[in-house]
């Protein structure tokens, strides 16, 4: 039976449980703090510090507090260099005249979420013009971002395919520069979202900050592009999106959707975040999931029988292949799930294997057969 709208994905009750408690019910809370053995899952969804927040606010002690407040010392820690960060940024790409956009996690900072225990991320992400990346990484480097790689193979890869450029500061705050958006999505994408972001004084000369339909189809994109288990947190952020931009963004989302052909992507994170926070600007955003395609149709009705947890990108990316849908790699994507690019299996695997181990170790990763090693 197909999914349609108005259902609830079925989700994990011990996932139920840390989502009831991230949202300040206190019974959840009390329960989740006196359950030592969900302490790993907590960890997984980087739930702790946000957790820590709800038990101060509501008074609720447990065994479990102490660890969550260790990791909100961490969380607090992490949000003022993310902070410095975007002062730093903004300032570097002011001053060379490159139009940049914050976005996903770290952008929602004071807006969307009141603390920075509530994301999911703890770096950096900004989207630029294809153009501009020469000239952003120069002021980048100028003023102390370090590239994480800058080999020939990145470079190339870079250039003819890769979306972002990775670099951090002295502290170790990561930074991405994204010229263009993932290879799952329409090309011009990155360009449509910029052209409707409005200058924000807060982010300095250049810097702009993206309207909430666009915020919230590329959180939603991302959520689903995350390394598994995914963050609770991801989730989050998108039912924090939809409840602060209020009644007009399902009608914007619907309207941009239908012209990016991100229906699957965008109504299943929206049905995701509904069945763990009821809100109805989530629930009406998930009526694009009536509008799939046949193929699209298949996909969630095979997602309706796994758990929604370990959701892969790839069936995902498929269906919508199948179903027409428009994206910058086209059927790339999906080969290059499992056969990625040198500059990747590079990044990923240990420069002392030998290079058939780093090949056959990412393929093996890519199919789910090992641990993955270093961070995506």
């Amino acid at each position: 039976m197909p999914f349609s709208t108005g259902q609830k994905l079925q989700l994990p009750p011990e996932t139920k449980l840390i989502a009831s408690a991230v949202a300040g019910d206190r019974r959840s809370l009390e329960r989740l703090a006196a359950f030592p053995k969900l302490s790993d899952l907590v960890v997984a969804h980087r739930a702790g510090p946000v957790l820590a927040v709800r038990a101060d606010e509501l008074g609720v002690e447990g065994s479990c507090v102490g660890a969550w407040r260790d990791a909100r010392g961490t969380a607090q820690v992490v949000g003022q260099w993310q902070r410095a960060g975007l002062e730093g940024v903004a300032a570097s790409l002011g001053k060379a005249g490159v139009r940049w956009a914050p976005f996903l996690g770290a952008a929602l900072i004071g807006s969307v979420l009141p603390v920075a225990e509530e994301c999911a991320s703890s770096g950096l992400d900004i989207l630029i013009a294809p153009g501009d990346l020469d000239r952003a990484r120069r002021a980048l480097k100028a003023t102390g971002w370090r590239a994480e790689d800058e080999s020939p193979t990145s470079e190339r890869y870079l250039a003819e395919e890769g979306c972002l450029w990775r670099a951090r500061d002295s502290r170790g705050l990561a930074l991405q520069v994204y010229h263009r958006l993932w290879g799952c999505v329409p090309p011009a994408l990155a360009e449509g979202a910029l052209a409707r972001a409005r200058p924000d004084a807060a982010l300095g000369a250049a810097g702009l900050r993206l309207a909430p339909p666009d915020a919230y189809a590329l959180s939603a994109v991302n959520a689903w592009l995350a390394p598994r288990p995914r963050s609770l947190l991801l989730w989050w952020e998108l039912h924090r999106l939809a409840e602060s931009a209020g009644q007009s963004l399902p009608t914007e989302v619907l309207r941009e959707t239908k012209l990016t052909g991100l229906h699957l992507y965008v109504g299943l994170a929206a049905a995701a975040a509904d069945s763990l926070w009821e809100g109805r600007y989530n629930r009406e955003v998930a009526r694009l999931l009536d509008s799939l395609s046949r193929p699209e149709r298949v996909a969630m009705t095979l997602l309706r029988r796994t758990n929604l947890e370990w959701v892969r990108p790839g069936l995902l990316l498929l269906a919508c292949q199948l179903g027409g849908r428009h994206s910058r790699l086209g059927w790339r994507s999906l080969t290059r799930a499992v056969w990625a690019h040198p500059a990747v299996v590079e990044r990923m695997t240990p420069a002392e294997w030998k290079w058939s181990r780093r090949r056959a170790w990412h393929v093996a990763r890519s199919l789910g057969l090992v641990r993955q090693r270093r961070e995506d």
